[in-house]
């Protein structure tokens, strides 16, 4: 990851634009940010990681303190960063959420944080990096890219912090971190989680592989008891033949053989028994068969007799009944036609009375038929002239008697017209006096919001007085405990010091001392370790005094817990002075009296602007209220004018269709009192010509009628044995009757050809014929039962068979499953054993802890590369599987600290404040080389330091620029956060930054 360029604006003390060419301080590899202590050096580091990741370096401090309080409301804040990973180039800009006016009225609102994400194509970048503006709008939701930033970076925010940003307080992070937080930071930076991925699918195949042979191995031991459950074998025997089918021993072949044969020959046994059995069953059977046959032609031969001797009893008497049915029919042709006949004699003096009622016009009474024709055509042309004539007059009788009721109405309409012409008159002037009340209530309100001022300054006023005066009453606390943190502070350093001295002191002791401690070991006649001599005339003597090794160590390790407690405390003093800085620059510089008088103050001034804004308001409220009536009232009065226009239009339309309907209607009446009665007149007219023409028609159908049923009825007489109608009406039957003498003549022949027919098939039968029939069912039932017997012997040895066989297959397929599942997974349990440090595993280290340990070794090996310049030679870094009092789920990751002086291991805790510095340095640049050289991981190519030089003595802070300096030829950016005098002379590429008499910040790059 590299960044090429930075830009602020509005951020903490820095008010300005601020453009800071990343690429150009780079060139040689390392530069400096100096400056005064609180100027805003760490705000920059605090502005590249807000631009990524949208918070601070510090997951507990607030972005909101990123806006400066040195820029004008109209300033918008923000942070613009290029950078490049092994993904692409990038650009992304945010903005911190702050307070900015309002866009409409006085005031401020919150403007949350935004953020815009690009990426940059090779010619995007050089125009950014010119000033331009290019490249693809990635995302512009926070939630979107928040999630990118990682997958793009590869490090997460608290990752970063730990790799490539090392603020205040966060520098020995990495160095000091538990073996599982240091093995996640390595895995991310190194992209090894795909052996982590290869090592869980490795353990979960091998799971479900054991699951899998376990299922199938059940799978046998089924198969097995199913087959001795059908064999009926012992259980002693069941367990050999599943002990057998497991291991693929040759016996379990042989069993099944012998199994399968013995059922086999039962099977053959049985279905030769079932072949006879049914032979006998069959030949039972035909005789069976002609036993009953004969039996049943006996009986029918009795029968059909019987019936013969009935039908001759009967057969007079239904000779008769068919004549008496004859009859009945040939009247059925003659008896229909005499009602028509008599119906239509009836009809036809109906007819003819109907007609001399209403005076047909024919001379003489009733005419011939030609004469009541044409008086009909006559008749029914006068009706039809006479009801054309009312379909077009009764329209206008409705019309002249509605005409009193419409007049009535217009004289109403007009009336309301007049009423409603007056009202407009009195909105009018209404609506006229309204703009003098308007200007009255503007001039009004004007006043107020004069006096009102801004409520909404005066709430942000008292909240920040009230977020000063909170401050500056955390200040006053802060303050007292600063000082006793301090006082103990000063104790504890005497505590180290003293403890320093007298580990030194033991150890020149035991130096001094060491001639003795070296003699009491010599022994006669073997060599000094010193000067190989066997002979040893005068050794030193052992002083009572003397310092052991064991006081040695004692004595160091009171110094090692003193240098921890002094660190830990320093830590402390740190923060409660950090705290006591941001709190006091919260309040302003003010002490707690003068912020809460200033609170008092603002408090006051925003109750008295909210009681003249409680005034404007309701004036407010009075003014709207007004001119909404008066937009009312405009729309309302034009409205009204113009229904009064169109109801005027409508009442002389319909004042002038009443004048024409009423003379049209005083046409259409001539000489009668009204168009309705000369309706009336016509109406009768018409009804009396068409009763003529109707009784006219009517005499013309009845003689027509009444000649043709008389002819039908004379002619049906002729061609019957009837002389005349009461003859054949009664030899007519009723219909039950007819149909009933038909059935009984029908079934009386059916019956007689069916006992024919019968006699006639029996003809060569005697009666004396005998069947044996009992005899021949007994011999039947017998065959019958041996057969079923000797079938359901066949079919259960048939079943067995087929079982045993169905069993022996379960078995076969079962232990073939087993085999393949075996054959298949033996190389996957085998490497998934060694992938998770199993018995198979000589090294008993997981795949990737394997993989991060020999990566972790690089590192520490990078690092003491430079560790031995930094510390003169006196400390290296060594990894062990855990360390004191970190105890890892995963061995391999855990470091310590070899002192050579002593030949050692230390803690990295029990380092002092400058050794920690450059023992993080060291394995910071080591870890960075390392992701450099290894192909798929983060690409560390900038590192920001924010602290540790001046916790250096002079000689160690030759030994760390030394190796700073060899940064240069390396193609890495290293950035240095420092004031130490020695630095800046040192480190020509630099950020100066400096304080104005205001509190803000400017920089300056020299590159």
């Amino acid at each position: 990851m590299q960044l090429h360029r930075l830009t602020l604006r509005g951020i903490g003390p820095f008010p300005d634009e601020c453009v800071i060419d990343l690429d150009a301080l780079g060139v040689g590899g390392l530069f400096l940010i100096e400056g005064p202590t609180g100027s805003g050096k760490s705000t920059l580091l605090d502005a590249i990681t807000f631009a990524l990741y949208g918070s601070l370096a510090n997951p507990e401090a607030s972005d909101e303190r990123l806006h400066s309080a040195h820029a004008g409301p109209e300033v918008e804040p923000y942070v613009d960063l290029v950078f490049s990973t092994a993904a692409g180039d990038y650009r992304i800009w945010r903005q911190p959420r702050y307070e900015r006016p309002k866009q409409r009225g006085t005031g401020t609102t919150t403007q949350n944080q935004q953020v815009r994400l690009w990426r940059l194509s090779p010619g995007d970048l050089e125009a950014v990096l010119a000033g331009g503006q290019a490249g693809r709008l990635l995302s512009t939701r926070a939630q979107e890219v928040g999630a990118e930033i990682p997958a793009l970076t590869g490090l997460t925010r608290d990752q970063f912090t730990q790799t490539v940003l090392l603020p205040q307080g966060k520098f020995a992070t990495f160095l000091r971190a538990r073996p599982d937080d240091r093995r996640a930071v390595l895995q991310q930076v190194f992209g090894t989680d795909v052996y982590d991925r290869v090592q869980k699918r490795l353990i979960e195949g091998a799971r479900d592989l054991r699951r899998s042979l376990d299922r199938v191995r059940q799978d046998i031991g089924k198969a097995v008891a199913v087959y001795g459950s059908t064999v009926s074998a012992e259980p002693q025997i069941v367990a050999a033949l599943e002990v057998a089918a497991v291991e693929g021993r040759p016996e379990l072949a042989a069993t099944l053989d012998a199994d399968a044969a013995r059922f086999s020959a039962e099977v053959a046994r049985t279905t030769a028994v079932v072949r006879a059995a049914e032979a006998e069953e069959t030949k039972a059977r035909s005789g069976l068969e002609r036993a009953e046959k004969l039996a049943e032609a006996l009986r029918r031969r009795a029968d059909l007799l019987a019936r013969d001797a009935d039908l001759t009893a009967r057969a007079d008497a239904v000779a008769a009944l068919r004549e008496r049915l004859a009859l009945s029919r040939a009247a059925a042709a003659v008896v229909p036609l005499v009602v028509p006949a008599e119906r239509s004699r009836a009809a036809l003096a109906d007819a003819l009375a109907t007609a001399e009622r209403v005076a047909v016009r024919v001379e003489g009474g009733v005419g011939t038929d030609e004469e009541l024709l044409r008086g009909a055509d006559e008749d029914e042309a006068t009706s039809a002239d006479c009801s054309r004539a009312v379909g077009e007059l009764e329209v206008w009788a409705r019309t002249e008697a509605g005409l009193p009721a419409r007049r009535e109405d217009l004289a109403n309409r007009r009336r309301a017209l007049d009423e409603q012409q007056q009202r407009l008159a009195g909105q009018r002037d209404e609506l006229d006096a309204r703009p003098a009340d308007d200007r009255e209530l503007e001039e009004t309100l004007a006043r107020l919001r004069q006096d009102a001022g801004d409520a909404e300054a005066a709430a942000a006023d008292t909240r920040r007085a009230r977020v000063a005066r909170e401050a500056a009453a955390e200040a006053q606390l802060l303050e007292g405990k600063v000082e006793e943190a301090a006082r103990q502070a000063r104790l504890l350093l005497d505590v180290q010091r003293a403890a320093g001295e007298r580990a030194l002191q033991r150890q020149l002791d035991r130096f001094a001392g060491m001639a003795g401690e070296m003699a009491a070991e010599l022994r006669a006649d073997e060599p000094c370790l010193v000067c190989g001599s066997t002979t040893h005339p005068a050794p030193a003597a052992l002083e009572a005094t003397h310092v052991s090794a064991e006081d040695v160590r004692a004595a160091e390790e009171d110094r090692d817990r003193a240098v921890a407690a002094v660190n830990a405390h320093q830590q402390a003093v740190t923060g409660l002075t950090s705290r006591l800085a941001a709190r006091r620059a919260e309040a302003g510089g003010l002490d707690l009296t003068a912020a809460t008088e200033a609170l008092r103050v603002a408090e006051q001034h925003e109750r008295q602007v909210r009681a003249r804004l409680a005034d404007l308001t309701a004036r407010e409220t009075a003014l709207r209220k007004f001119r909404e009536r008066t937009e009312q009232l405009t729309a309302a009065v034009t409205r009204d004018e113009l229904a009064q226009d169109r109801a005027e239009q409508s009442w002389a339309r319909e004042r002038d269709t009443v004048d024409a309907d009423t003379a049209r209607c005083a046409e259409l009446r001539g000489d009668q009192a009204s168009v309705e009665v000369r309706v009336q007149t016509l109406r009768t007219l018409a009804r009396a010509a068409q009763q003529r023409a109707t009784a006219a028609r009517a005499v013309i159908r009845a003689r027509a009628e009444e000649r043709d049923a008389r002819t039908r009825l004379e002619d049906a007489l002729a061609e019957s044995p009837f002389r005349d109608p009461p003859a054949a009406r009664a030899a007519r039957l009723d219909r039950e009757a007819e149909e009933r003498a038909d059935a009984q003549v029908r079934a009386y022949d059916k019956e007689r050809d069916t006992v024919d027919a019968g006699l006639a098939e029996l003809a060569g039968l005697t009666g004396d014929e005998d069947p044996r029939l009992d005899e021949c069912r007994l011999a039947d039932q017998e065959a019958r039962l041996a057969a079923r017997a000797a079938t359901s012997a066949a079919d259960a040895a048939a079943t067995l068979a087929a079982d045993v066989a169905r069993a022996r297959a379960g078995i076969e397929e079962a232990r073939a499953a087993y085999a393949r599942e075996a054959a298949q997974g033996a190389a996957l349990l085998r490497v998934s054993d060694l992938a998770q440090a199993g018995s198979q595993s000589r090294i008993r280290t997981e795949l990737a802890t394997w993989v991060l340990v020999r990566r972790f070794e690089e590192v520490i090996a990078a690092a003491n590369d430079r560790l031995q310049v930094m510390s003169d030679g006196r400390y290296l870094l060594e990894r062990v599987d855990d360390e004191a009092g970190q105890r890892s789920t995963k061995l391999g990751l855990g470091l310590q600290v070899v002192d050579q002086l002593t030949d050692r291991p230390r803690s990295p805790g029990t380092l002092s404040g400058g050794e920690t510095f450059y023992v993080s340095l060291a394995l910071a640049l080591g870890l960075a080389d390392i992701v450099r050289a290894e192909a798929g991981g983060v690409d560390l190519d900038t590192l920001f330091i924010d602290e540790g030089f001046g916790s250096l003595d002079p000689s160690a802070l030759e030994n760390v620029m030394i190796v700073l300096d060899g940064l240069r030829a390396g193609g890495r950016t290293v950035g240095v956060i420092s004031h130490v005098a020695d630095m800046k002379d040192r480190i020509p590429e630099r950020i100066s930054v400096r304080r104005r008499a205001d509190g803000s910040s400017t920089l300056a790059v020299t590159a």
